[in-house]
C-alpha cells in the first residue's frame, strides 16, 4: 500500500503541513524537525507525491479547468459559465482536457491523473476547477489537504469520503420530479435508462440518486419496481439508443409500458431517434423525460420535456469558491446543491 504524506507526518508527530515544507525544502521547519521526517522518508523508501513539488510555485493569475473531455453540452455549458464568472476577474483560464471517452480502465485513470500531475507540476495555475473527476481520489485528497485550491463540479459522489469543496444539483428530488410528473399524465408503466451506476470500484452517486427517485416516485404512488424496465446507459445519445432498443426488445416488456425516464438528455434524445425508427411516436405512443434541459432541447421535435440543471450557474460559483481560496486562503470545504427545475415541453402527454 502506498505510504501518503499524512502516513509520514504521524511517525514523524508532526503536521503534514510541516512534512509538506520539508519536502519542499521550506526554511522555517527546526533542524531536529526536517532531520528526523528526512530519516522517515528514507527508512521508509517514501516517494513525495509528485503533486505535492508544484504547491511553492509563484502566483500566475491563471485557474484551470480540467475534465476527462469536453463531449457533450452539460460539460461545454459548465465551460461557459466558468469563463463568464472569469472575465469579470483577474484570472485567466487554463484548460486540460485528457480526451478520454469514459475512463473506464487504470490505464485511462493514469492517463487523466498523469495529465493533471503535469499541470500541478509546472506551476501552471493557481487553482483547480475538476469537472467530473475520475482521476486518483487519493492524490486529489492529498492535494487539497495541503493547500492547493479545488473545487469540483458534478463529482458523481467520487470524493464523498473527503472534505473537499464540491458543487453539485439535486439528482434525487430531479428524478423523483420528472417521475411524478409521468406519473401524473396516467402513466403507470414506467421505463429508465439509468447513467452509469458504477466506474471503476466506485459508485457513480449521480446515476444512483436519479434511479432512487424514479424508485421512490413509483412507491409513493403505489406503483410496483419492474426490474426488467431498467436499461443502464452511460450518458451518451448512441447509448441511449441500444438501451431503449433492448428494452423494446425483450419480450415481458414489448408492449408494456408508455413513458420512459432518461437520465440525462443525450440519452433521451438517442432513445427518440430510436422509438421514431421503430415507429412509435412521441409523445403520442410514448412520453419521454429528459435530465439536463441542455440547449438544444427547446430545439428538437418535439421539444424535450426534461429537468432543469442550472450548469452554467454551477460553474460561475465553482469560480468563485476557487477565487475564495486562492486570495483569502480559505479552505473550509463546502458542499453546494443546486435545486432542479421541470420543465414541460411536448415530448410528454396524458396517456
Amino acid at each position: 500500500m502506498r505510504l501518503t504524506i499524512n502516513d509520514i507526518a504521524k511517525r514523524a508527530g508532526v503536521s503534514s503541513t510541516t512534512v509538506s515544507r520539508v519536502i519542499n525544502n521550506k526554511p522555517d521547519v527546526d533542524t531536529k524537525t526536517r532531520e528526523n521526517i528526512l530519516k522517515i522518508i528514507e527508512e521508509t523508501n517514501y516517494v513525495p507525491n509528485p503533486i505535492m513539488i508544484g504547491l511553492g510555485k509563484s502566483k500566475t493569475n491563471l485557474v484551470g479547468f480540467f475534465t476527462y473531455n469536453l463531449v457533450g453540452p452539460f460539460r461545454v455549458e459548465a465551460l461557459r459559465g466558468i469563463s463568464e464568472r472569469l472575465s469579470s476577474s483577474q484570472y485567466q483560464l487554463l484548460f486540460y482536457n485528457s480526451n478520454v471517452p469514459f475512463p473506464t480502465t487504470p490505464e485511462q485513470y493514469e492517463r487523466t491523473s498523469r495529465g493533471l500531475f503535469e499541470i500541478i507540476n509546472k506551476g501552471s495555475v493557481d487553482g483547480l476547477i475538476m469537472l467530473q473527476p475520475v482521476n486518483d481520489k487519493t492524490y486529489l485528497a492529498e492535494l487539497y489537504q495541503q493547500g492547493f485550491p479545488l473545487v469540483f463540479i458534478d463529482d458523481w459522489g467520487y470524493m464523498s469520503q473527503f472534505d473537499v469543496p464540491v458543487v453539485e444539483v439535486d439528482n434525487y428530488n430531479g428524478a423523483l420530479q420528472a417521475v411524478r410528473h409521468l406519473i401524473g399524465l396516467g402513466h403507470q408503466r414506467i421505463a429508465i435508462i439509468t447513467g452509469p451506476l458504477e466506474v471503476g470500484s466506485s459508485a457513480v452517486r449521480t446515476s444512483v440518486d436519479r434511479l432512487a427517485g424514479y424508485k421512490d416516485a413509483l412507491k409513493e404512488a403505489g406503483l410496483p419496481f419492474d426490474s426488467a424496465l431498467v436499461a443502464q446507459g452511460d450518458f451518451s445519445e448512441e447509448s441511449g439508443y441500444s438501451c431503449i432498443t433492448a428494452l423494446l426488445d425483450r419480450a415481458e416488456t414489448a408492449s408494456g409500458f408508455t413513458a420512459l425516464f432518461a437520465s440525462n438528455d443525450l440519452m433521451a434524445i438517442g432513445a427518440m431517434n430510436a422509438l421514431n425508427e421503430r415507429g412509435l411516436k412521441v409523445p403520442d405512443d410514448m412520453s419521454v423525460v429528459g435530465f439536463d434541459d441542455i440547449p438544444l432541447d427547446a430545439y428538437i421535435r418535439p421539444a424535450l420535456t426534461t429537468v432543469r440543471m442550472p450548469v452554467k450557474e454551477m460553474g460561475k460559483l465553482a469560480v468563485e469558491m476557487l477565487i475564495e481560496q486562492i486570495e483569502c486562503k480559505t479552505l473550509t470545504a463546502k458542499k453546494v446543491l443546486f435545486p432542479t427545475e421541470l420543465i414541460i415541453r411536448a415530448s410528454t402527454k396524458p396517456r
